[in-house]
């Protein structure tokens, strides 16, 4: 498997296919802020119910302060204030006991303050003072208290755990925090991105009454908090909750971990030289009026936006897996700012996240990026300085059969890649990788679904052309996206100004899947049931 990202520990090699939240048996409780069908709203962006994908339970409020919808991503955040029983907090009714003895909590968060005691989610018990039998927490103003797990014997609350990781609360960051509870501290633990935490107070079993499943809780609540119920919940912002009955193994654990960094934590920015990276889920980079778009801006390193259109190009009119797409209907384009092109030499790798939404016929493409070079110094075979595109055309290597092929070019014709592609019908997304190297590298290639195309008929998966030149220019010039000869739509589009890793290339099309719902070739390391 590609080596786990940022601020995951890995421990053991896993070799089969991803793991997601529903794969994973015992699940009895599962918020998925990115299915935002689950989230019902009140006035404006106010999250009066947020529904639970397993068994149904409503997550509720009415009245009082409301957690809100986040606008540009996923996730529901919650702000620091009063309670969850009519204000801010979710709470779902219901008399019920913990899953079991032996249980597994996942939260995904992302505190915004290091105010002490603020609750994510837990079960409560109207017992005694309402006080909680689980809770996520953040305490002690700089160090993370990540989890508690108390119970009432009828008189005394006993704390089973409670752990500290020891360094200090990074605000604003997205994390993944998870409970096991066993009655074996071999296998009890708390983990955050993947790394055990030390205990302040282990869990034995001397300490765990038989009175824990004879106390149920009257409620469960999210954002609520860990002392009682009119004092400080949650402040941040919470992406996913699953709950399992019964203890995950740590092969479970570890997927589970990789799954929840690639939906929730990667960014393609996290690898250098991401230099165009366009992304229709992210609305706040779309300016439109009424759902014609008037500009798209690149959240890669490089300086483009698109920022005028010619025909019919509109945001919001169609979604891939509860996300914004941009369509462009046929022959219509964005035009970008002029702009000198960010890439140097010849090394690529593209990532392209789209569906056709007719066939092509006898020929045509899709425009991705499309430059025209008005000087052609230093790039003598041809006046392309830089052309991506999807082509319905002749192969490049034996120049007879028609398929449809992802290509690049890069400083004229002096560099050309293509891979060959099925010709798929209409309305299905595809997710594709190409990677060029000047220099021959081992890594080049194309990829569908994360699988090596070997290429159809008598030709080769991609066609290598590479030369001495390549543009290193400042020419600033205009660039096209569109232009198509059948109706499209985009969800992603990246361009590295480099060769990736294996692993990097991996996490990227991982990253891919996962958002927009595409499954990858079974061999992939993040292959996954969607």
């Amino acid at each position: 498997m590609a080596a786990p990202l940022f601020g995951f520990t890995q421990t053991a090699a896993v070799t089969y296919s991803l793991l997601t939240t529903k794969d994973v048996t015992g699940l009895t409780v599962w918020l998925d802020s990115s299915d935002k069908t689950t989230i019902t709203l009140g006035t404006g962006s106010n999250v009066t119910n947020w529904t639970d994908k397993k068994n149904n339970y409503s997550f509720s409020n009415t009245s009082g302060s409301y957690p809100t919808q986040l606008s540009n991503t996923f996730g529901v955040n919650f702000a620091n204030g009063g309670g969850c029983n009519g204000s801010v907090g979710l709470v779902y009714f219901n008399t019920w006991y913990l899953p079991t003895q032996n249980f597994t909590v996942f939260c995904v968060n992302n505190p915004t303050t290091t105010s002490q005691y603020n609750g994510a989610f837990g079960f409560v018990t109207a017992s005694v003072a309402s006080r909680p039998n689980l809770f996520f927490v953040i305490e002690n103003g700089t160090q993370e208290k990540t989890s508690c797990l108390t119970d009432y014997n009828g008189s005394v609350w006993s704390t089973y755990i409670s752990a500290s990781n020891n360094v200090v609360v990074s605000v604003g960051t997205t994390r993944v925090d998870e409970l096991i509870n066993t009655s074996s501290t071999a296998t009890t633990g708390i983990w955050t991105n993947g790394t055990l935490n030390t205990y302040s107070n282990a869990y034995t079993a001397s300490n765990y009454t038989s009175s824990y499943s004879n106390y149920p809780a009257d409620r469960s609540v999210l954002g609520a908090s860990s002392t009682a119920w009119g004092s400080r919940s949650f402040t941040g912002n919470i992406y996913e909750v699953a709950v399992y009955n019964r203890a995950l193994t740590s092969t479970e654990r570890t997927n589970l971990e990789t799954y929840y960094r690639l939906k929730w934590m990667f960014s393609p920015t996290q690898y250098t030289s991401n230099v165009y990276w366009f992304d229709a889920a992210d609305t706040s980079t779309i300016t439109a009026s009424g759902s014609n778009v008037t500009a798209w801006v690149n959240k890669g390193t490089a300086s483009m936006t698109f920022s005028s259109n010619t025909g019919t190009v509109t945001t919001g009119t169609a979604t891939k897996n509860g996300r914004n797409v941009i369509s462009f209907t046929t022959s219509s384009k964005l035009v970008s700012n002029s702009v000198s092109l960010a890439i140097s030499g010849n090394d690529e790798t593209i990532f392209l996240v789209y569906q056709k939404r007719a066939n092509f016929t006898t020929g045509g493409g899709i425009d991705l990026m499309y430059a025209i070079n008005p000087d052609p110094t230093g790039n003598p075979n041809g006046s392309f300085l830089y052309y991506n595109a999807i082509a319905y055309g002749k192969d490049l290597t034996n120049n007879s059969n028609y398929y449809d092929m992802f290509w690049t070019v890069c400083g004229g014709f002096c560099f050309t890649a293509e891979g060959n592609t099925p010709t798929y019908s209409p309305y299905v997304y595809q997710l594709l990788t190409l990677q060029v190297s000047a220099n021959g590298s081992s890594n080049q290639g194309f990829w569908f679904f994360g699988g090596s195309n070997p290429g159809y008929g008598s030709a080769p998966g991609q066609y290598l052309d590479g030369c001495g030149y390549g543009y290193s220019g400042s020419l600033a010039m205009t660039f096209d996206m569109g232009k198509s000869t059948v109706d499209w739509d985009i969800a992603e589009y990246i361009v590295y100004n480099r060769v990736l890793t294996l692993s990097e290339r991996q996490n990227v099309e991982g990253y891919l899947s996962i958002k927009w719902g595409i499954p990858l070739t079974p061999a992939h390391p993040y292959s996954t049931n969607i």
